[in-house]
């Protein structure tokens, strides 16, 4: 399963790069390489523009001999996309996510979640709907989406 989920993740994180790059006239990301002290690591991307004041785009995959929380003993693996942007616009909002896989040796899940600031009218509503119509197309490996519960959810809000 470790491979299945880089292998997703990398991708994500590539049509995501290519996505904002796509906004921008003439930035591009700086990516820099890093290695995790106990195995594995990943890539910061960096990109500073005419749209994005900052935006960064990281991968990881690592991998540990003792799990760091309460949830599992030994040895762990953890990969992932985190993203946050800051727009030169202060009527854009800042967006922050994050979705990651940690595997143990007694279990696995997948998570992950995301926050937008409050830019204009009804913005989680018009937000939420983008990110609605978002979940219906990417689907990670293994990862069934629970329409009801996340419908309840969105008419909360």
């Amino acid at each position: 399963m470790k491979e299945t989920y880089i292998s997703f993740f990398k991708e994500l994180r590539e049509k995501i790069i290519a996505e904002f790059e796509s906004l921008e006239p003439s930035a591009r990301f700086v990516r820099t390489a890093w290695d995790h002290h106990s195995g594995g690591g990943g890539e910061m991307g960096l990109l500073r523009g005419d749209i994005f004041e900052k935006a960064g785009v990281n991968f990881s995959a690592v991998k540990g001999d003792k799990f760091p929380m309460q949830d599992g003993a030994g040895p762990f693996f953890a990969s992932g996309v985190s993203l946050i942007t800051h727009m030169k616009n202060p009527k854009m909002p800042t967006v922050h996510m994050n979705v990651r896989y940690i595997e143990t040796k007694d279990r696995s899940w997948i998570g992950g979640g995301y926050e937008c600031t409050h830019f204009w009218a009804d913005p989680k509503r018009n937000f939420v709907g983008i990110i609605m119509s978002q979940n219906n197309e990417v689907r990670a490996p293994g990862y069934e989406l629970n329409d009801k519960f996340r419908g309840e959810l969105y008419k909360q809000l």
